[in-house]
């Protein structure tokens, strides 16, 4: 699905709210939409951006960014679990972090929702920690600019 507001084309991406086949069955149960996405802007003007949305590193990550090559990535990484035995991950934790990384190695990866997240299990310090080159972790209200 794609819509293009003022020149700049949005499109929405696949992802997994938690693993499917664990995360899904609980929300059916409850009455709560499993449903979650990312999504994409391009535009001639601007570097190409992907938000990954509420979700864990899976394959559906991976095929938004092999079809869109983003220059920047926002993730949401604190880890958010719900409670299923340990904790079932909801959205991507420091392993995932890594993986995307390593993934999408030219590109500029920004590092949300640590600290925000009641349910969350990584926190800002943790993705300081692992001193990757291509992931960013803004302090609160922290502008970032990206030259095209």
């Amino acid at each position: 699905m794609m819509t293009d507001f003022e020149g700049v084309k949005l499109f929405k991406t696949q992802c997994q709210h938690g693993r499917r086949e664990v995360v899904k069955p609980m929300c059916e149960q409850i009455g709560m939409p499993y449903d979650a996405m990312g999504i994409a802007f391009k535009s001639n003007k601007e570097k190409t951006l992907y938000v990954a949305g509420d979700t864990i590193w899976c394959e559906e990550v991976k095929q938004a960014i092999d079809k869109f090559n983003p220059e920047i990535i926002i993730i949401n990484a604190c880890g958010a679990t719900v409670l299923v035995g340990k904790g079932e991950r909801l959205i991507m934790d420091i392993e995932d972090t890594k993986a995307i990384s390593k993934y999408a190695k030219n590109s500029t990866i920004i590092a949300s929702h640590m600290d925000t997240v009641s349910h969350l299990t990584v926190t800002r310090e943790d993705i300081k920690a692992l001193k990757l080159n291509n992931v960013v972790v803004p302090d609160d209200n922290k502008i970032l600019e990206f030259n095209n």
